[in-house]
């Protein structure tokens, strides 16, 4: 997840490895961690720095 974002604030949506980290997390990561974590993206309270 962190990756994911992390790449396409970088890099942009459509590079190749930004895809291949999406399609990581989606497959890893239970969908309720998913949705908290894009909740407090939101709220800019993720605990992590997603800038690259």
């Amino acid at each position: 997840y962190i990756d994911y974002f992390r790449c396409i604030n970088a890099k942009g949506e459509e590079f190749a490895a930004c895809k291949q980290f999406y399609r990581a997390y989606h497959s890893l990561c239970p969908n309720e961690w998913i949705a908290k974590w894009d909740e407090q993206r939101e709220r800019d309270a993720f605990p992590v720095s997603l800038k690259p």
